[in-house]
């Protein structure tokens, strides 16, 4: 089973250290943004009104890493 983290909040103050940190580890993770990209990083959308595309982004994640918005 694979474990693949999803981190969202991933362009802000803590998510990026998160981001930065996991990708020094070599693991296997995807950031969630609302309008932005990390370079050399992959990215999703993540809309927290449509719980549509959340569940879409959920799939085949293991491990949730959440910060979300004030």
């Amino acid at each position: 089973m694979s474990n693949k983290i999803l981190v969202t909040g991933a362009t802000g103050n803590v998510g990026s250290h998160i981001i930065r940190l996991l990708k020094d580890k070599g693991a296997d993770f995807i950031a969630g943004v609302h309008n932005a990209t990390i370079e050399g990083v992959e990215s999703v959308s993540i809309d927290y009104a449509d719980t549509a595309s959340l569940a879409k982004t959920m799939q085949g994640i293991s491990t949730l890493f959440i910060v979300i918005p004030s």
